[in-house]
């Protein structure tokens, strides 16, 4: 997993980008993230170029969303690109 390394300073951030390998299927994501102490399940809207923020525990599977934020303790936040 890769990181950012200025945001490793942001308290209470844990960021990550996974790489090919890490996410060949979404059935790996759950593994590589469980390895890394991130629990699932994902909230994960599919990602349009647009002005829509969505609170973490408002997506959907059909969710759209050019952002997501998660504001409390325990939710992983993903977007693929």
């Amino acid at each position: 997993m890769l990181t950012h390394q200025p945001w490793d300073a942001l308290p209470g951030l844990r960021h990550g980008f996974l790489d090919a390998a890490e996410c060949a299927a979404p059935s790996d994501w759950a593994r590589v993230l469980a390895a890394r102490g991130v629990g699932v399940p994902l909230a994960r809207p599919r990602q349009v170029h647009g002005a829509t923020v969505l609170l973490a525990d408002d997506v959907t599977a059909s969710s759209e969303a050019d952002a997501v934020v998660a504001i409390r303790r325990g939710i992983a936040v993903g977007i693929i690109t």
